[in-house]
């Protein structure tokens, strides 16, 4: 997925066919497409997936982050609305909720939110989205501490994630000639 784009453009195939017979593929379809495609290229079956899965608190959640990626701030504001409604855990709900935020432009809502929030002081996802970079790299680097080089195996697949920073992941990288490529800054971030 992140070193061999025909490769991945094979699995984002197999993903879309399967997507509307099975949930779990699905979200994995919307993790891809959005950072891999154009938007045209997976937004109208996003849509499909919206109403196919209805109940599907991940699938939802996914597509409100592909919208907001995409610059479709105000389509993703249903998808806000809709999820606060929903049986998200609360971690899942701040990230939504800052993500809208940032998205329109609503800062002090989203600095707010991350303030009444212990468990946000360390989380890499909403740090990244407040654009507090060293802070977020902080929380990675300790996570790479307790968990080793493999704990951030995971934040490949992010566009936003910076390999560079963590040594032993770019030794990794490299030992498996895996192409190490620059972020992506989040373009709904608040700045």
């Amino acid at each position: 997925m992140v070193g061999d784009d025909a490769l991945h453009e094979q699995a984002l195939a197999v993903f879309r066919e399967r997507s509307l017979n099975d949930r779990v593929v699905a979200i994995h379809y919307l993790v891809q497409a959005y950072r891999t495609q154009a938007p045209q290229g997976w937004i109208d079956h996003a849509y499909r997936l919206a109403t196919r899965w209805p109940d599907a608190v991940f699938v939802q959640y996914q597509i409100h982050r592909a919208l907001l990626w995409a610059g479709r701030v105000a389509e993703a504001r249903a998808f806000h609305d809709r999820l606060l409604l929903m049986d998200l855990p609360p971690q899942g709900k701040l990230v939504l909720q800052i993500r809208q935020a940032c998205a329109e432009g609503r800062v002090h809502d989203a600095v707010a939110l991350f303030e009444e929030d212990a468990e946000a002081q360390n989380n890499w996802f909403v740090l990244g989205t407040l654009s507090r970079t060293e802070e977020a790299a902080a929380a990675l680097r300790q996570a790479e501490i307790e968990n080793g080089t493999h704990g951030l195996l995971n934040y490949l697949l992010y566009p936003q994630f910076d390999a560079r920073q963590f040594p032993s992941m770019v030794r990794l990288l490299e030992r498996e000639r895996i192409e190490i490529r620059e972020p992506t800054p989040i373009p709904f971030a608040c700045g």
